[in-house]
């Protein structure tokens, strides 16, 4: 396929669509730089890898019973290492860059071309950001949030893949993406599923020699791991899960599913990939349908699911009316998009079996957010001239882009709201130190124990409830 240059007046629209991504980005980034690191999540592991050698950090991590992450806790010691001194400046900085890579990383994927495109990105924009899958990769690090840090990969590995042809750095790009990602966690392994469907939607901007390269190192992954290492999957009793209508306890689980977890192992796909399509289940739970059923349904429920189906029902318009039988080489872009969100959403899904939490649909949750802005950009295109066709279409449009960003107005405020609960767990540090007596024998983890606490209790955060209004409970909650 020869190259296509890109015109000044494709450039602009470009920009423009590059800017509001940015300023998206910018806005998480201004409550982000208030949030205290966690104690929970984060404390411990800033201990582990400050009293642990490299060698030694590294091997403990191929030990694992369940799990099989070599790169996981060696990042957050890199970071610490550079940080010097200044770890929550350095860990939330990072957390931050991250988030703005994130939105430009889909922002190129999408291509804009036209003031029609640019249009249709700042809708999926608007959907990325207010999505419940991505709002668990903003709000939380551990401290290095694992699962952004997958989303990043597959994002980068997407755009040189969907580049004209296969370039000495694209190759470099794809393979390091696959190993940083599987390395950090066991979902990373669906970045050589980007890759795949990718090349099967015509895709070519990895070579075939750099693809199987990811092939065999995949190969060598799993058999490392189940046949050296020994290395097995989660059990029933790693973590509570939601089923229905609660959240069952390990113990629970094992009751209930302990003789056969197949259809526990299902029920997550379809939950997962549910999740995601039409904002339910929450965490596996059906918050939706259980506060239906009590007659107790939450206004932000309604938005969520509204806004959720809305936007599926369009991309299925989109994917119908499409001719799919023909070469993949002869696609359109958005076609290609559509395809591999569809692909990387069942994919994804299927990758949750053990649990369900929304953080690990954040990857699907954007690519559904590119499969919309494919959607809506041939949508707005093909209007027809008749103002009652323009007009319902223009009507359609508003409500999905508004419905969306209310949500992301929602994700602001849960952020405040985290900023808070976070700052107070740091007012506890001593109940935290007298479980975790080694933290004190180290005169550099202690300093570290000491510096967060220090920065957390004396960050100005404001108390979410001094600026309540009556549709408060859906700030509230609809990003738990």
């Amino acid at each position: 396929m020869a190259h296509v240059a890109v015109g000044s007046g494709e450039r602009r629209w470009d920009r423009v669509a590059d800017a509001y991504g940015l300023l998206i980005a910018a806005g998480f980034a201004f409550f982000l730089a208030g949030i205290p690191v966690q104690v929970s999540d984060s404390l411990g592991n800033l201990v582990t890898v400050q009293t642990s050698s490299w060698p030694d950090l590294l091997l403990a991590q191929f030990w694992s019973v369940a799990f099989f992450r070599p790169l996981l806790l060696a990042q957050t010691k890199a970071l610490l290492d550079l940080s010097g001194s200044h770890y929550f400046l350095a860990f939330r900085a990072f957390q931050i860059a991250q988030v703005f890579l994130a939105v430009w990383l889909f922002v190129r994927l999408l291509r804009v071309r036209t003031s029609g495109d640019c249009l249709a990105a700042v809708i999926a924009v608007t959907v990325l950001a207010g999505s419940h899958t991505f709002a668990g990769v903003i709000r939380e690090a551990y401290p290095i949030n694992n699962y952004l840090t997958v989303a990043l990969c597959c994002l980068a590995a997407l755009n040189v893949l969907a580049m004209e042809r296969p370039r000495w750095y694209t190759d470099i790009l794809a393979v390091a993406c696959f190993v940083l990602a599987v390395g950090t966690i066991e979902t990373g392994l669906i970045v050589w599923g980007c890759l795949f469907v990718g090349r099967v939607a015509g895709w070519r901007g990895v070579s075939v020699p750099a693809f199987a390269t990811a092939t065999v190192l995949m190969v060598a992954y799993f058999a490392f791991r189940f046949m050296v290492l020994h290395v097995g999957m989660p059990n029933l009793m790693e973590r509570a899960s939601g089923y229905g209508f609660a959240r069952l306890e390990p113990a629970q689980l094992t009751e209930r599913f302990g003789a056969s977890p197949y259809p526990f192992y299902l029920y997550n796909v379809a939950s997962s990939a549910a999740t995601v399509l039409f904002s339910e289940p929450r965490a596996g739970v059906w918050m939706f349908a259980r506060q239906l059923q009590a007659g107790e349904v939450e206004p932000w429920m309604w938005i969520n699911v509204a806004a959720s189906t809305a936007a599926t029902a369009l991309i299925l318009w989109f994917a119908v009316t499409r001719r799919w039988w023909s070469n993949p080489r002869g696609w359109t872009h958005g076609q290609r998009l559509v395809f591999v969100a569809a692909a990387v959403i069942v994919a994804n899904a299927c990758i949750s079996f053990p649990y369900t939490k929304d953080q690990i649909m954040s990857l699907g949750g954007m690519l559904f957010a590119a499969a919309l802005f494919a959607a809506a950009a041939e949508r707005l295109q093909a209007i027809p001239r008749a103002w009652p066709s323009r007009a319902v279409t223009a009507v359609l449009l508003c409500v999905v882009s508004a419905a969306w960003a209310w949500r992301v107005v929602g994700l602001q405020h849960n952020l405040v709201h985290t900023a808070f609960t976070q700052r107070n767990d740091w007012a506890y540090t001593d109940v935290w130190i007298a479980t975790h007596p080694e933290s004190q024998r180290d005169p550099v983890v202690a300093d570290i124990v000491n510096s967060l606490s220090r920065q957390a209790l004396h960050q100005r955060v404001p108390t979410p409830g001094l600026y309540r209004f009556p549709l408060e409970r859906y700030f509230d909650h609809h990003t738990d």
